[in-house]
């Protein structure tokens, strides 16, 4: 029953009220806290920055997470706030003047094109989505665009939808961090002053009218707020110059954290974790805490500032230095049964590695839709050499009397053939020449309109998170919008990466080794037709062009194509990502 009455008065308190004869002082951390998103393309980004102090963050300054892609966000508890950028390895960003940026108020605000805007006055997360709505007179508009990093929208692009808002208007709606786009009807263009493209580089909603982009809003979301729960088997609170010394004997070694409300979400972390990160989430904006624990059989509380916690994880003990809150009761000197409930955990601090997921799985969905597009580009270069050898085959065995060999049809996959004499079909039906094929098969497929997402996916394994689409300059891989919206946090977030991410790498693997296999099998046909044309310039006889056609072909083949394995794949693959800094560390 005491412990009820306990998680009573937390409940209360948290809520804004609390039992006492006056008001508890409560901070909400939102009013104290500057949030900085930044649209960049390194790698790793850090804030070098001081807030309402003087001392400057010690270099390079604060990582930056990578809420999605193109952006980084931190959080510094200040009212105010004196910074900027770099990479790291010395590459900075100031103001083009050479001056640091400044921002003067709580809020949330992004810097780009040399400015600090203010997107809201309180602590918001960004969502990465663009709404555009356009005014104009023509009935069909399309909106030909290139959102992030991906290919240029097909058939000049999407039929404008009308804007539930503004009457008469045109509207567009896309999940995306930037887009640049412009917008037509059949070959009438509207493009920005000076016949450049339009180029949104903040997510939000905007206006476009003769030839003005303005943006109207950002969308964005409260910043999740945690709240966390310590306990330990005995506590005591004892009075110094400075305040009170909390020390807290028997910690347990997981804390509770659960969401401030709206959200419904709680998590479990590891103590030493939960103090690690204590100076990243608090910084210089220290957290007030209930203290409950039992004393003399009766359940008592008090309210504290808590600072510079030192936790022990042999000993199982914390220590605080503390200041009591007005209004709050004078505390005992020893209890059992204590827990401390503590205020103020941003989203993402113990899971700091979420945003690094988030990047892998980024990119390795890049990954994944360039090379698709890519094995529809050699699908055209292969059945261009292989028509050529059948074409130069042919002639070349009638010139010398002997019997044409004839052109059948090979099939790869379910709707999808090669024509090839047989020379070269019996090629392309070794196991791993056509498991190689496949992929490029449902990539011209799928790229051509003769099969679904569904039927590609089920060709190539891709993920059931992921999904399909051919844009008419190429093939997008992307995983569901509930991923790229951010619909997840801490833990179920970390879950829902770590699956992409698994299902990812062997899919992007997979890929792979059908581009590398198939490019070198192009590159051996290729030989092979500048081979015929020398024969025929030099003199051949039939068992020169059989000697080429069967024997030396199926040499180069099995030395060079059945050498490419999933090993060698996968070195080629981590060497890649290595010389571009990605993060792996949870590839496997």
């Amino acid at each position: 029953m005491l412990k009820v009455i306990g998680w009573l008065f937390l409940s209360i308190w948290f809520s804004g009220v609390a039992f006492g004869e006056g008001p508890l002082s409560q901070v909400d951390a939102s009013d104290q806290t500057i949030t900085v998103y930044f649209p960049t393309d390194w790698n790793d980004s850090y804030l070098h920055f001081r807030g309402d102090q003087d001392s400057w963050s010690e270099l390079p300054g604060r990582e930056m997470s990578s809420p999605f892609l193109g952006f980084k966000q931190t959080m510094v508890a200040a009212s105010r706030l004196e910074f900027a950028f770099n990479n790291g390895d010395d590459v900075w960003l100031k103001h083009n003047n050479g001056n640091n940026f400044t921002i003067s108020h709580p809020g949330t605000y992004v810097v780009v094109d040399d400015q600090v805007q203010l997107i809201s006055h309180d602590a918001k997360e960004i969502l990465p989505v663009i709404k555009l709505h356009y005014k104009t007179g023509w009935s069909e508009p399309k909106l030909h665009y290139q959102a992030d990093q991906l290919p240029w929208s097909g058939d000049l692009g999407e039929t404008m939808t009308h804007s539930a808002v503004y009457p008469n208007h045109r509207y567009f709606e896309m999940p995306a961090s930037r887009l640049t786009f412009a917008a037509h009807q059949g070959d009438l263009w509207d493009n920005s002053p000076g016949g450049v493209n339009y180029h949104i580089s903040v997510p939000g909603e905007y206006y476009l009218a003769d030839g003005q982009l303005t943006r109207i809003q950002a969308h964005t979301a409260p910043i999740i707020n945690w709240l966390s729960s310590v306990f330990a088997e005995t506590g005591t609170i004892i009075a110094n110059g400075e305040g009170y010394q909390i020390t807290l004997q028997g910690v347990r070694n997981q804390t509770m954290l659960f969401t401030d409300r709206p959200e419904r979400d709680s998590d479990i972390v590891r103590t030493q974790a939960f103090f690690d990160q204590w100076a990243a989430n608090f910084g210089e904006n220290p957290p007030n805490a209930v203290f409950s624990g039992i004393h003399d059989g009766v359940v008592e509380e008090s309210v504290f500032t808590l600072y510079n916690p030192i936790y022990d994880g042999i000993s199982n003990s914390v220590s605080f230095q503390a200041t009591e809150v007005t209004g709050s009761d004078e505390p005992y000197d020893a209890y059992s049964e204590v827990h401390l409930f503590i205020d103020g955990i941003f989203d993402g601090l113990f899971y700091p590695d979420n945003s690094k997921r988030e990047h892998r799985m980024n990119e390795l969905n890049a990954d994944a839709s360039t090379i698709s597009t890519h094995l529809t580009i050699l699908e055209g270069q292969l059945r261009e050499v292989i028509t050529g050898i059948n074409v130069e085959a042919q002639q070349m065995y009638g010139d010398i009397g002997a019997q044409i060999p004839e052109i059948k049809h090979v099939t790869i996959a379910n709707g999808y053939t090669l024509d090839a004499i047989e020379e070269v079909g019996s090629i392309l039906l070794y196991g791993y020449v056509t498991s190689s094929l496949t992929e490029v098969a449902a990539a011209y497929l799928l790229d051509e309109g003769f099969i679904g997402a569904a039927a590609f996916a089920e060709l190539v394994g891709l993920p059931f998170e992921c999904t399909a689409a051919a844009t008419g300059v190429g093939i997008v891989v992307v995983v569901g919008v509930d991923m790229i919206l951010d619909a997840f946090t801490g833990a179920k977030k970390r879950s829902k990466l770590r699956g992409a991410i698994h299902s990812l790498v062997p899919y992007r693997l997979k890929v792979k080794k059908s581009e590398l296999s198939t490019h070198e099998l192009f590159t051996i046909l290729t030989e092979t037709k500048a081979d015929l044309a020398t024969l025929r310039s030099i003199g051949y006889r039939k068992e020169d062009l059989d000697a080429l056609l069967k024997d030396q072909l199926s040499h180069k083949v099995g030395l060079r194509v059945q050498t490419i394995t999933d090993a060698t794949v996968t070195d080629y693959l981590a060497e890649y990502d290595r010389g571009r800094g990605s993060w792996t560390h949870e590839d496997h």
